[in-house]
């Protein structure tokens, strides 16, 4: 609801506060206690998912917009709920796809061995830190085209979804070289033993090539780009009260 700048704040704080109980569980309540910190670690999740959760609560209060309450919670319109599952369902679908796929991978490289799980965490490490900027167009590129939809103005959703997605795949790219240019400075700073570094390299650059997709995934160009003109012309904006 273009409230941007109120996400990104809300983001941090969570960010922030994982980081200083992850902090506070690991070197002062339970220094030399792995068994005990892990599980502090994942309260420290929890409790900032929390904090997290109440602070969206309380910015739908005072922020403009739709204001989330209780009874709106409850209630639903039929159109709307047919069309929502009609576009959440792959959407679900998908992501219980990615979860099961990214379990498997992980089991797979645990029974390899130490050195490949080492490598494929400094590897998916450094992707997701080059990769922020990919998720960032995508959901910009959403609220714009979303706006649009909204508005009735069809023309110019499909005319930026067109240069979202052009935008998304340079950036995608330039994500991968920048992943690929970060190998000699992390071999120099990391210290990875026997074939290890051998495997980061090799990671690395399935993971440049991966950030192209999912800089692709992320650009919000989804199925309306697809509907011919005169589908969309068919479609009315909806004012909700």
């Amino acid at each position: 609801m273009e409230q941007t700048r109120l996400c990104a704040q809300i983001s941090t704080t969570t960010l922030l506060t994982n980081i200083a109980l992850n902090a506070l569980m690991i070197y002062v309540l339970f220094p030399r206690q792995e068994a005990a910190a892990l599980r502090g670690v994942a309260l420290a999740t929890s409790i900032s998912r929390l904090v997290e959760v109440l602070l969206c609560g309380i910015a739908t209060h005072k922020e403009k917009g739709a204001k989330c309450t209780f009874s709106s919670v409850l209630h639903t319109e039929g159109w709307l709920r047919i069309d929502f599952w009609r576009c959440a369902w792959p959407v679900q679908a998908n992501y219980l796809i990615w979860g099961c796929a990214t379990a498997a991978i992980a089991a797979i490289l645990g029974h390899i061995g130490s050195d490949v799980v080492a490598a494929n965490a400094l590897a998916g490490t450094l992707r997701g830190l080059v990769i922020v900027g990919c998720g960032g167009l995508g959901t910009a590129g959403s609220i714009l085209v979303g706006k649009l939809l909204g508005q009735g103005d069809f023309d110019n959703a499909r005319w930026v979804g067109e240069k979202i997605f052009a935008g998304a795949l340079v950036l995608g790219a330039l994500s991968g070289a920048i992943l690929l240019m970060l190998y000699r400075p992390c071999i120099a700073v990391v210290r990875l033993e026997g074939s290890a570094a051998e495997l980061f390299r090799w990671m690395l650059l399935v993971n440049a090539v991966y950030c192209v997709g999912k800089s692709f995934n992320s650009s919000a160009r989804t199925s309306w780009a697809n509907i011919s003109s005169s589908s969309l012309s068919s479609l009315k904006p909806v004012r909700m009260s």
